[in-house]
C-alpha cells in the first residue's frame, strides 16, 4: 500500500509518500510508477510557481536522508 500524507507542520505544508502498491515486483510496478510520476509532476509545478512568485511561495525539497535544497 502506498501512503501519502499532506499536512501542516508549524505553518508549513509537508507531503510524505511511502510504501509499495504490490501490483508487481519492485521496479516493474506500474501503479508505483504512476504515483511517482504524479508526485514528481506536482513538485515540478510547485517549483515553477515558487520560482515565478518567490515573494509568495517558497519551496524546500528534502530527500529520504533529510538533506534539503531550496
Amino acid at each position: 500500500m502506498i501512503k501519502i500524507q499532506a499536512f501542516l507542520d508549524n505553518g508549513e505544508m509537508k507531503i510524505h509518500a511511502v510504501g509499495h502498491a504490490n501490483y508487481a515486483e519492485h521496479g516493474k510496478d506500474i501503479v508505483c510508477a504512476g504515483v511517482s510520476t504524479i508526485m514528481q509532476t506536482a513538485l515540478l509545478g510547485i517549483q515553477a510557481i515558487a520560482q515565478q512568485y518567490p515573494e509568495h511561495v517558497s519551496l524546500k525539497i528534502q530527500n529520504e536522508e533529510g538533506e534539503g535544497t531550496k
